[in-house]
């Protein structure tokens, strides 16, 4: 098993950053959809937080925060 965590992180080493940061985002945004106990904190911390001013900034921040969270 360790050889092939090995494998994996050498051939991810491998690729540029922009594509690793890419790759966290959109894996960011899969778990905010598939796991809703980390959907629920994020709106309750972003929501507590006070730095939306309306709902439609309140979303658009949501989608930004769930893929900067996986970079």
């Amino acid at each position: 098993m360790s050889a092939l965590v090995h494998w994996l992180l050498s051939l991810l080493a491998r690729l540029p950053l922009s594509w690793l940061q890419a790759l966290g985002a959109l894996l960011g945004r899969l778990i905010y959809r598939v796991s809703p106990g980390f959907a629920a904190r994020l709106r309750e911390n972003l929501a507590s937080s006070q730095i939306a001013g309306n709902y439609q900034v309140y979303e658009k921040l949501v989608k930004q925060v769930a893929a900067e969270t996986g970079k």
